[in-house]
């Protein structure tokens, strides 16, 4: 039972994490970001988000991964670190502007943040950047705000600190400022597009900020040259992509692993099949059983025999169903092996818990037959001979021995 709330608690924490169908439904009234937009005027598709909470800066979607979220900015940083962009308590959190920055993306240099999630939610595919291949197939984004709509085009990412005071502060309108920052990320950067700096100039940088796993206290930053729609940029992409909803809320964009829920159950189920909570004994025991029965009544034939007499029909009976229930007991324990290793070598092989959660897959119909074939092994090779047991008792053969 507590390992069941466990799981549904995992279960609504991922799912509160990803991109849901009313959080989409906000984004569906936004001005989208196009080379003939420019700037919106005044808040467009902002006002149903302002309302809901006035607290929302923009909106972020980095093309073809997970990243396709509201901002929000809070009275410090660590106000949205544990609110949805509802403004409700959320394990999650929300991706949200510094509290240093200008609510209207005005400054030079914006810091985004955001929980790594290991599900890939929120900013979990920032840490991704890091590989070349990676980075260079996830180049471009939008970024849209009440005041204004702009292109992202990710020019680098850099594995630091928390500590780095080079990126976590805030920077003034200087061209030298921005300048030093440029060459700092330039040195610092685990993979860089040197060729687009060399050829532009950033004006405005958005850094997407999250933790790290490689180092203690460790970043994943992720730095973009924010520029206002209408703009021509270099190798800029700006396809929308397309945000399919599963069952449960989650978002499957191209193909993004999971891993089911009622898999999982039907393999732990496949299990207690095989190995009962607590009636190992009493289910195996049966044959051990039987032996010695077997072996009682074998003894008062034989004894009857020798003595000249007949023994009674009902002992040469129970022999009888007793060498059946142990031939079907045998064959029983394999089969029900083999199904227990089947079910958790498909589960293993086709599943990902550091994935998305979601309640069924391709491999449930598979799982669940699987399952199913196992029960029905254990209901005629195991549960039915509970009534030979009681035949055995009810017939009293030889009362010293049975």
């Amino acid at each position: 039972m507590y390992s069941g709330y466990v799981l549904y608690d995992v279960f609504c924490t991922n799912r509160s994490a990803y991109t849901s169908s009313d959080m989409l439904f906000y984004k569906r009234q936004l001005i989208c970001c196009d080379e003939s937009s420019a700037f919106s005027s005044g808040q467009g598709g902002f006002d149903e988000l302002l309302k809901l909470n006035p607290d929302v800066v923009g909106w972020v979607d980095i093309a073809d991964t997970n990243i396709n979220y509201p901002i929000m900015q809070g009275s410090d940083d660590l106000e949205y670190a544990s609110k949805d962009f509802k403004g409700e308590g959320s394990l999650s959190g929300s991706i949200y502007l510094s509290a240093e920055n200008s609510s209207d993306f005005s400054d030079c240099y914006n810091l985004v943040f955001g929980h790594h999630m290991k599900n890939g939610a929120m900013f979990g595919e920032l840490e991704n950047f890091t590989d070349e291949d990676f980075f260079y197939r996830h180049l471009s984004g939008t970024l849209q705000t009440p005041a204004g709509n702009y292109k992202l085009r990710i020019f680098a990412c850099v594995l630091t600190d928390a500590y780095d005071s080079m990126i976590y502060k805030k920077y003034d309108g200087a061209v030298e400022s921005l300048n030093g920052l440029k060459a700092y990320i330039t040195g610092s950067a685990s993979v860089c597009d040197s060729k687009y700096l060399s050829a532009h100039a950033p004006e405005k940088i958005t850094a997407f900020s999250t933790c790290a796993d490689a180092l203690t206290n460790g970043r994943a930053v992720v730095f973009a040259d924010t520029i206002p729609c209408g703009t021509a940029v270099m190798s800029a992409d700006n396809t929308e992509k397309t945000t399919a909803l599963t069952a449960v809320g989650h978002t499957a964009l191209n193909g993004q692993g999971h891993w089911a829920f009622l898999d999982l159950l039907c393999m732990i189920l496949t299990l207690l099949v095989l190995l009962p909570l607590f009636r190992v004994r009493c289910k195996y025991g049966q044959i051990s059983y039987t032996n010695e029965r077997l072996k009682e009544i074998n003894a008062y034939i034989l004894c009857t025999e020798e003595s000249g007499k007949t023994p009674c029909k009902a002992a040469y009976k129970v022999r009888n169903e007793l060498k059946a229930f142990r031939m079907r007991m045998k064959p029983g324990i394999l089969i029900e092996t083999f199904f227990a290793a089947l079910s958790a070598a498909v589960f293993f092989l086709t599943q990902d818990i550091t994935m998305p959660l979601v309640m069924s897959d391709d491999q449930t119909w598979l799982m669940v037959v699987i399952f199913t074939l196992s029960l029905l092994t254990d209901v005629v090779c195991f549960r039915g001979n509970v009534h030979f047991v009681r035949l055995v008792k009810s017939y009293r053969v030889a009362p010293p021995l049975l």
